[in-house]
């Protein structure tokens, strides 16, 4: 991947979606590593090579400042909940994003009033890793007001 200027600090006006630009810079770079040879990430992981990735694991904050989150099939019956994804397709501000399952260790659950307990996010004890799991969903990105990514060596 080439280095590329990173900056998201343009107006964005009208139908101009400054989440939609991150996330399409960052399926881009995504694309370029073709899963063997660039570093990914929101700006630091983007610009700067250190390891060969090919997911950029980010979290979504919602308009009503919540945490977006998601739930995903498991054997047996069950599932499991993430606010951690990775995008593997954006149209028009429409973005179908894989979940990313946390490992048992740092397993999410819902608070009482459906919203994820940011204390579950952060500071849930133990190392951070994430797994991709081929499950996606589809988001309509003019419902989020923010992302945030991660250390894309989180992602196992």
């Amino acid at each position: 991947m080439s280095s590329k200027k990173v900056s998201f600090e343009k107006d964005h006006v009208g139908d101009n979606n400054c989440v939609c630009d991150v996330l399409q810079f960052i399926l881009d770079a995504q694309d370029d590593t073709n899963g063997n040879g660039c570093t990914s990430g929101c700006a630091q992981f983007l610009v700067n090579p250190v390891q060969t990735v090919n997911t950029v694991p980010f979290i979504l904050i919602t308009k009503k400042n919540t945490v977006q989150f998601a739930f995903g099939d498991l054997p047996e019956n069950d599932c499991f909940i993430t606010v951690y994804f990775r995008i593997n397709a954006l149209d028009d501000c429409c973005a179908t994003l894989e979940l990313l399952e946390p490992n048992p260790g740092r397993a999410i659950q819902t608070g009482d009033n459906c919203c994820v307990p940011l204390n579950q996010v952060c500071g849930a004890g133990g190392d951070l890793e994430l797994t991709r799991t081929g499950q996606c969903i589809t988001v309509d990105l003019d419902c989020i007001c923010a992302v945030q990514c991660f250390d894309p060596t989180v992602v196992v």
